[in-house]
């Protein structure tokens, strides 16, 4: 049985012996190898989001005015004012030193705003 280079003609044969040549050029190529270490980057990168994806916890915290004042839902206007002049005098942050100042400002702003709800809705 003949082989198949055997029944292919000259310019054939060369045809065939250039893209060889050119094959193998291809995958030693910069453009080859780049675009396979870069669909490999992006593979890393989709599963490395993935993961951090579905390992982040997501603690939702719910701001409550009715908690931070201390006063239920059916409080009367003039015990939810009460109730704010309480805390704003007891947690004023002049009254603390350089230590809890920042804290103490982060809980007024917290009962002022609780406040401006319930003052500017009715």
């Amino acid at each position: 049985m003949e082989s198949k280079n055997e029944t292919l003609c000259d310019a054939c044969l060369a045809k065939a012996a250039k893209f060889k040549r050119k094959r193998k050029v291809y995958f030693l190529s910069i453009s080859f190898l780049l675009k396979y270490i870069l669909l490999f980057l992006g593979w890393i990168t989709v599963s490395l989001l993935s993961t951090t994806i579905l390992t982040t916890s997501t603690n939702i915290k719910i701001w409550n005015p009715f908690k931070i004042l201390d006063v239920t839902p059916y409080s009367s206007l003039n015990h939810i004012k009460h109730q704010f002049k309480i805390l704003s005098r007891r947690l004023h942050p002049d009254k603390y030193q350089n230590a809890f100042k920042q804290n103490a400002e982060k809980i007024f702003i917290d009962v002022t705003k609780a406040y401006k709800v319930y003052y500017f809705q009715t």
